[in-house]
């Protein structure tokens, strides 16, 4: 038994390499176990001859071992893709398949609705068009309904109606309203303003002006005194009166 010179621990004589600290122990000079004698020199190309063979050893184990490895890999790689996709890809592969049919049926729904929606706005469309049509058609029979109907008041008027005078807006107080001779009273009921006109708390010009209506607006006259209107408010406006050629008869109180 020896020692080993690095660790000190003892070993056999001949091995050369510790099993404990895996230092060399070919030098001369070592000291026996239990002995105080030096063990025989071993020659150094011995010591190179093996440390040269261990590594051969280790380059030909990692040679094994990755021609192991790249034959694996080959044979993996070159064996038939049915066999290589059989039990695993299937599952996966029938997935796909299924999510494929489910995109398809979406699609195919969401092509109905786009074709339904179309349909539906082709129909919007021609009502549109009618509608603006009827419009278009009540609005021509509106105007000329609304002209027959000046018509009818002008000549209902008499003669005398046919050069209407200033409306009384805008006319200074001091001067006279010229008069016009109707040959009967005002029917009671239903009157449009045809023009802007002021409601005097008379008949007269002088009298204190009430109000001023503008044009479309209906009133409500509940009798006549000469060229004037007597009006009654339904919104709670005070009484008065309006210059009979300002306003059109509508239709009468029921």
């Amino acid at each position: 038994m020896k020692l080993c010179p690095h660790c000190a621990n003892p070993i056999d004589e001949d091995v050369r390499i510790c099993p404990f600290c895996k230092g060399s122990v070919e030098r001369r000079g070592w000291v026996l176990q239990g002995t105080g004698e030096k063990a025989d020199s071993v020659p150094s190309r011995e010591a190179e001859e093996e440390k040269k063979g261990s590594v051969l050893k280790v380059i030909v184990y990692l040679l094994v071992v990755a021609v192991v490895v790249i034959g694996a890999f080959l044979a993996g790689w070159l064996m038939p893709k049915s066999e290589r996709g059989s039990g695993l890809t299937a599952p996966s592969l029938e997935g796909r398949g299924q999510e494929a049919r489910e995109e398809n049926r979406q699609i195919e729904q969401l092509d109905s609705e786009i074709a339904q929606l179309r349909k539906e706005l082709e129909g919007s469309s021609k009502e549109v068009a009618e509608l603006r049509a009827r419009l278009e058609k009540t609005d021509r029979a509106l105007s000329s309904a609304q002209e027959r109907l000046k018509s009818v008041s002008r000549e209902s008027k008499g003669p005398a109606a046919a050069a209407p005078p200033t409306p009384a807006i805008g006319r200074a107080a001091t001067e006279p309203f010229p008069s016009v001779v109707w040959p009967k009273p005002a029917e009671p009921g239903s009157y449009e303003i045809i023009r802007p006109t002021t409601v005097f708390e008379g008949p007269s010009d002088s009298s204190r002006k009430v109000a001023t209506i503008t044009i479309g607006t209906r009133v409500n006259v509940v009798g006549s005194v000469g060229d004037w209107l007597e009006v009654r408010s339904r919104r709670g406006n005070p009484p008065g009166f309006i210059h009979r050629e300002d306003a059109m008869f509508v239709g009468s109180a029921k």
